[in-house]
């Protein structure tokens, strides 16, 4: 479904699903998670691994209270369905065994704060045998990704693309007598390059990176890149 600069001055907007009769479903189709549809704000608090099965498709902002959603049996926090989210705000000391956390197509997702300590193990707890994956891709009205000190501290991939609207990228604090110790052992690329020239620049906006002390400590590769990449110039810091 393609609705472009449809419904601009619209004032009121109803969209729902009925079963009149019961045995004739009657269904709003892609109107229920189309993100140019406007519909009320949709709040979700996320405690544990039921309150995560349980969200709404409809969802537009999710909160995870400090200390939560710690279950050893959950290990993915995958939030690509929820076409309609605008705002992730996860505090501290969360999802402690969490392994995978996705956001990617999220046509509506503005803003991504996290808190200290999350997505965290201790070295004991860590399994040598799995992946720690953050990524964050095709989100193109996201705008600000901020993550506390010594969160996704084992994490070994930090995937951003595709993010055309980000202005603001800050990891943990700059402040050397609070260090940070977020994502030891993780490679980092951020690329405002394309490959080719129908594809779109990553990274046009982006205004600010911050990274604490200790940040990206033992990583072995760290690549900040600008420019396109067939016969046009291009920086790189690396």
């Amino acid at each position: 479904m393609v609705l472009p600069l449809a419904f601009q001055y619209l004032t009121d907007w109803t969209v729902s699903r009925s079963f009149s009769p019961p045995s004739s479903p009657t269904e709003a189709g892609q109107f229920e998670s189309h993100p140019s549809i406007p519909i009320n704000d949709v709040h979700a608090n996320v405690c544990s691994k039921t309150d995560y099965l349980a969200l709404s498709p409809l969802t537009t902002h999710i909160v995870v209270p400090n200390n939560c959603s710690n279950a050893v049996d959950f290990t993915s926090f995958d939030l690509s369905a929820l076409s309609f989210l605008r705002e992730l705000r996860i505090g501290d000391n969360c999802f402690r065994h969490v392994k995978n956390l996705v956001l990617t197509n999220l046509g509506g997702l503005q803003n991504v704060t996290i808190g200290f300590n999350s997505f965290s193990q201790s070295s004991t707890e860590v399994d040598p045998e799995s992946s720690y994956n953050i990524r964050i891709r095709r989100c193109n009205v996201l705008k600000s990704v901020v993550i506390g000190g010594y969160s996704f501290l084992y994490f070994t991939v930090f995937d951003l693309a595709h993010l055309p609207s980000l202005e603001r990228i800050e990891i943990a604090s700059m402040d050397p007598q609070n260090p940070g110790g977020n994502f030891y052992f993780t490679p980092f690329e951020l690329s405002s390059g394309r490959r080719r020239r129908d594809e779109p620049i990553d990274l046009p906006h982006l205004k600010t990176f911050m990274a604490g002390t200790l940040t990206f400590r033992y990583s072995q590769t760290i690549v900040f890149e600008s420019g396109n990449r067939e016969g046009e110039s291009r920086n790189r810091l690396a």
